[in-house]
């Protein structure tokens, strides 16, 4: 998410400075579980998983679908990978298909005008993001 206070952020490849939040969306109705803003945007999302409060809520939900950015993570499943480059096989058709609506879910958030231009203090973005959430859960219920 673009993030006004570069003390927290990270500058990106098109000189945009960004933070990284990662959320735990429930698959049966879409709302948010956990959310976690993480460091710099510029650093991957391996990077900023091991450190965030995820991975024991993730133990305890099973199997959790996760984007590419997020392989090498065991207790992820993410699409299989060739080098590079994603491996467009039955597999992936199948594990795309049930990680829509959680894209779906993450989407609205990332258009949030309190996310698109935070201009408070970085260590106020776990706050922001929070109350977001809140917002979207209490519009899906």
């Amino acid at each position: 998410m673009p993030t006004r206070d570069h003390t927290s952020a990270g500058r990106s490849k098109n000189d945009r400075y960004s933070t990284n939040a990662q959320v735990l969306a429930r698959h049966a109705d879409l709302t948010i579980v956990a959310i976690d803003s993480g460091g710099p945007g510029n650093r991957n999302d391996v990077v900023h998983y091991p450190t965030s409060h995820l991975p024991p809520l993730v133990e305890r939900h099973g199997q959790v679908l996760a984007d590419g950015g997020y392989r090498g993570i065991p207790k992820l499943r993410t699409p299989r990978f060739d080098g590079n480059q994603i491996v467009r096989d039955t597999t992936w058709r199948q594990h795309r298909r049930p990680r829509a609506p959680a894209e779906h879910t993450i989407a609205p958030l990332k258009d949030r005008q309190a996310l698109r231009d935070h201009r408070r203090a970085g260590r106020h973005d776990p706050t922001t993001l929070t109350a977001i959430a809140y917002l979207h859960n209490t519009k899906t219920a």
